[in-house]
């Protein structure tokens, strides 16, 4: 399951709005399968827990989930790919959920297929297209929201291939 963000609040740090729909995700996925969950995330910034800490936490304490692997070194998600099939090929692990939002799986599968290990989508939140109505040309902020989020994804795919190269093979789930 990759982290997304943090909150920060009186108490400290927690896991954020996204990361929380994740993690919601990820224990129904657990209690579905029976799988073991990898979390990972780095820190945010230097010097502070790093957010797969804070998610094996919430798993426990929110949704009664254990995490068996615990990456908390990745800083992006090239990085949590990376890290996350390294962890799991050393126990022969060759396939995995890859458990994160339906606008981001994309380059999330990308970066985990230049490693070498199978990424199967767990999309959370899928959204759905326009309805073709009048009001899909409304403006409104929420969806400047996922335009944002869609154009760092588009970049960030772009970095990745230029950066790491194109995935190994074909990528025919998205």
């Amino acid at each position: 399951m990759l982290g997304a963000e943090v909150a920060r609040g009186k108490d400290g740090l927690a896991v954020g709005p996204l990361t929380l729909e994740r993690l919601r995700a990820a224990a129904a996925l657990w209690r579905r399968t029976g799988l073991p969950l990898l979390v990972t995330g780095g820190p945010i910034r230097s010097g502070e827990i790093p957010l797969a800490v804070l998610m094996a936490q919430s798993l426990v304490e929110d949704f009664g989930v254990p995490a068996r692997w615990i990456e908390a070194e990745a800083l992006d998600t090239a990085g949590n790919a990376r890290l996350s099939a390294a962890m799991l090929g050393r126990e022969g692990i060759a396939a995995a959920y890859v458990v994160t939002h339906a606008w981001h799986l994309p380059r999330a599968l990308e970066a985990f297929d230049r490693t070498g290990l199978v990424g199967l989508p767990a999309a959370v939140r899928l959204e759905l297209g326009p309805s073709g109505s009048v009001t899909d040309w409304v403006p409104r902020a929420d969806q400047l929201v996922a335009s944002w989020f869609a154009l760092r994804e588009w970049l960030g795919r772009v970095v990745y291939r230029l950066r790491d190269g194109p995935p190994s093979r074909s990528l025919e789930r998205q």
